[in-house]
């Protein structure tokens, strides 16, 4: 049978079903078969009714002897409870907005429930399902949960599959069986089959670890050719190591041990035809910003353009006048939407046009704006520097080092923490340098959990603090409170927290918390002039305590800012908290994060604990790896980046055996069975990488 047909000719699939699968990725029984289920439901291990507790998630059996409906006065929420039976007693099972279920569930039917028991405090403590799942089929296996749309529910999704199956027995797998054998590796067939028709969880991983290791391999195979398979020509700069410690030496300044070694590797690159291609990793203040700045300043002064890309107008301008102050005779423009300078001279953006034609050897920082075409500096610059390159779209990036006049070096930089094992399937086709120290001469950072109880305790002491010359940020999750968002007082079968938002929190701080304090406001809703003189207004000390988002996450650099409190810190990931937190402690004195939360779940506490004990952002990366997922952490749901279905980038083992396979079947590319050639040059196809 051929699985690459369409899933259209599968029977039982018309049109609109085909046209439905495909909006979920399914366009092939191939694409069928490697559908990967959202979770799975154990309805093995099913307890007495009577026997059920408030907060455990239950399995029973029962017959339905009673149905009803309601409709609530609030918010309209359409309510089905069902109530059944066993040998030794009764309990209601309540769904919310589900209004055709009624058609599904009857009088008399015998059932399997599985789901959330919750206490009824309205009705004398009764306890009852909340929102289950349920079987007709009384099964003791694990029931596959795919998902449904408008259209397809997830026991049609179900059926579709179930007629494939067996077709799996079809699949050739593209690994050599020596490797197969020599690293134990799963055998894909069986994988597939206990990927929709598991008996327990152990079948299961079997099933993700194998499809797992198959997407990392694979991804590390095209990245690694694609390494390898580089023939653009750079322009080879001369090393100039001791103009490079007459300016430390000027400007004061001694590398550490990472930024000599990350410094190193730069001007290894620069020397060769070959392009760089390189990623500059560091935690929060450990200095890849001068290490980019010596590598730009050897560009520019041997007659190239260095081009830095940064993702905020707050970050381009930093840039810009931390260049001008440690390179003030460069040659230096600012391009940005709508503001534009030379140097010290705003100009209009058709002088700035005819300033670039007319020089070289200049440094040109700006945002998103260098990427317009109206911008022709590809074919001048010879080295391209991407700040927080993760809130770049590939192709963005791309645009910027694509075939011209000449190929410029790049060099990637992230303040994201990033683990090696990580590095060689989120950038493996560049090299990575990582600093894993810090300046010297920095204050130490002191991380608090504050209980709501000890709010006011925090807010005598930031004022003392504030006394002394201390500046603070206060963070907020939104930027203004939407109505929507808020519960009503008292619903029943109904919560959602409330985050704190900047506005409010603004009013209120001015008002009934430092009312004495030069309070400020910023958010990303700001217009970039606005942003600008507020954070200008922060440097000078014109504002005490600065109420924002996390529009400061990046690059904001104020020494004497040395306290921040995060509002509804449960909203934000590790890796997001320590990137807020690295805007303090840049100076030398010593300073203070307070996290307020008003979550009491023991999940959300104990995962902020992991922030109050660790500084290191590489430790806290693999943390929030395993807590949230590589998208959330990495910021790498982006065009051109394969999204994982199976494969976590917080399993080192794994990443480790894909890596061994990679490399040794690039060791053999001439053996190639034709399934696996295939199989990478599909790889190819989906792929674009810089």
């Amino acid at each position: 049978m051929d699985l690459d047909r369409p899933v259209s000719a599968v029977s039982g699939v018309g049109e609109i079903y085909a046209r439905i699968l495909k909006q979920h990725g399914i366009a092939t029984v191939r694409d069928l078969l490697y559908f990967l289920p959202h979770r799975y439901l154990d309805y093995s291990k099913a307890i007495a009714i009577k026997d059920v507790q408030s907060g455990q998630v239950a399995v029973v059996e029962g017959s339905i002897f009673d149905i009803k409906t309601q409709t609530t006065k609030h918010r309209r929420i359409n309510l089905l409870m069902a109530s059944l039976s066993d040998k030794t007693g009764n309990i209601n099972a309540l769904w919310f907005n589900q209004p055709f279920l009624r058609k599904r569930l009857r009088i008399g039917l015998r059932i399997k429930i599985l789901g959330p028991i919750k206490k009824d405090n309205f009705n004398d403590g009764a306890l009852y399902f909340n929102n289950p799942d349920f079987q007709f089929e009384l099964t003791d296996k694990l029931v596959p949960v795919y998902g449904s749309s408008s259209g397809l529910s997830n026991g049609v999704i179900a059926k579709i599959i179930h007629k494939v199956i067996n077709e799996a027995s079809n699949l050739i797998d593209p690994l050599p069986e020596q490797l197969l054998n020599q690293y134990k590796i799963s055998d894909l067939v069986n994988a597939i089959r206990f990927l929709h028709s598991p008996d327990n969880y152990d079948e299961v991983k079997f099933a993700r670890d194998r499809l797992a290791l198959d997407e990392l391999w694979q991804i590390m195979v095209f990245t690694k050719r694609f390494k390898v398979r580089r023939q653009d020509k750079a322009f080879a700069f001369i090393d100039t190591p001791d103009e490079t410690n007459e300016i430390l030496r000027r400007i004061g300044y001694r590398l550490t041990d990472g930024q000599t070694k990350a410094m190193e590797d730069v001007s290894t690159d620069l020397i060769k035809t070959i392009p760089m291609r390189r990623l500059l990793n560091g935690d929060v203040g450990s200095g890849k910003t001068l290490v980019a700045f010596l590598a730009a300043e050897r560009v520019q002064k041997q007659g190239k353009d260095a081009v830095f890309l940064a993702p905020t107008t707050i970050l381009a301008e930093q840039h810009y006048a931390t260049w001008r102050k440690f390179f003030p005779d460069a040659d230096s423009f600012l391009i940005m939407s709508g503001t534009y300078y030379h140097g010290d001279q705003r100009l209009s953006k058709n002088q700035v046009l005819k300033a670039l034609q007319d020089t070289s050897g200049s440094m040109i920082i700006g945002t998103h704006a260098l990427l317009s075409n109206n911008w022709d500096i590809e074919g001048k610059a010879g080295l391209v520097i991407v700040d927080e390159q993760h809130r770049f779209g590939v192709s963005q990036r791309a645009r910027l080092i694509s075939s011209g006049k000449s190929i410029p070096h790049l060099l990637s930089m992230s303040a994201t923490p990033i683990p090696r094992t990580s590095a060689l399937v989120l950038y493996g086709d560049l090299d990575v340098s990582i600093i894993p120290d810090k300046p010297l001469g920095r204050g130490s950072v002191t991380t608090k959990l504050v209980p709501e109880k000890s709010r006011e305790l925090v807010y005598r002491f930031v004022d003392q603090h504030v006394d002394r010359g201390s500046q603070v940020f206060v963070v907020c999750p939104l930027i203004e409170s939407d109505p929507d968002n808020i519960s009503d007082s008292g619903q029943l079968f109904s919560f959602i927290e409330e985050k704190k938002a900047a506005k409010q929190e603004f009013e209120r701080i001015q008002k009934e918390v430092f009312p004495n304090r030069r309070i400020g406001l910023l958010h990303g809703k700001m217009k970039a002039e606005e942003k600008r003189l507020i954070i200008e207004s922060f440097r000078h000390k014109q504002i005490d305590v600065l109420v924002t988002t996390t529009v400061i996450e990046v690059g904001v650099d104020i020494p004497s800012a040395n306290i921040m409190m995060i509002e509804g810190s449960e909203f934000f990931g590790l890796a997001q908290l320590h990137q807020l937190r690295g805007r303090i402690g840049r100076g030398s004195d010593d300073a203070y994060c307070f996290l307020f939360t008003s979550s009491g779940q023991f999940v959300a506490r104990e995962r902020l604990k992991a922030l109050v004990t660790c500084n290191d952002g590489f430790e806290l990366a693999r943390k929030d790896l395993e807590l949230r997922g590589p998208g959330e952490v990495f910021g790498v749901r982006q065009a051109g980046f394969q999204q994982f279905k199976f494969a976590n980038l917080a399993d080192w083992k794994l990443i480790e055996l894909a890596d061994k396979i990679s490399d040794r079947l690039l060791q053999n590319q001439d053996d190639w069975s034709d399934a696996l050639r295939r199989v990478i040059l599909k790889q190819e196809e989906r792929m674009h990488i810089e």
